[in-house]
């Protein structure tokens, strides 16, 4: 609140406003989130990656799961795989583990194996 005083802003802490902000920042603050880094590895050495990377990214959003940057990294003999970072919020009712590695490869047909190489609780 401090930072909006010395921007000029007028506060008026007894505004229910006020108290809704307030309490939503603390809701907010109290959210735990998690970041991963995915490999996917396509069915076949055929499989379009920039295809099957928009496929991915479109996987996943109803779960809250945030894509980020991607690239795509050779294995051997002309194969290559998508490492891509996600990020999503940590809710004790959603295995997005299970949902990124074992739903992710059944659902898209192009998907050989999903696999979690990194993870981080922010």
């Amino acid at each position: 609140m401090k930072m909006f005083e010395k921007l000029g802003f007028a506060i008026d802490k007894s505004s229910h406003d006020y108290h809704l902000f307030c309490e939503r920042m603390s809701l907010q603050a109290a959210r735990e989130f998690a970041a991963v880094v995915v490999e996917v590895h396509p069915e076949s050495d055929e499989v379009d990656l920039k295809t099957l990377e928009v496929d991915v990214r479109g996987f996943g959003s109803g779960y809250g799961i945030v894509w980020g940057e991607s690239r795509h990294v050779p294995i051997a003999f002309d194969v290559w795989k998508i490492v891509i970072a996600a990020s999503y919020e940590v809710k004790p009712d959603v295995d997005v583990e299970f949902i990124l590695e074992e739903e992710l490869a059944e659902t898209l047909s192009l998907v050989s194996r999903v696999e979690i190489i990194s993870q981080n609780h922010l």
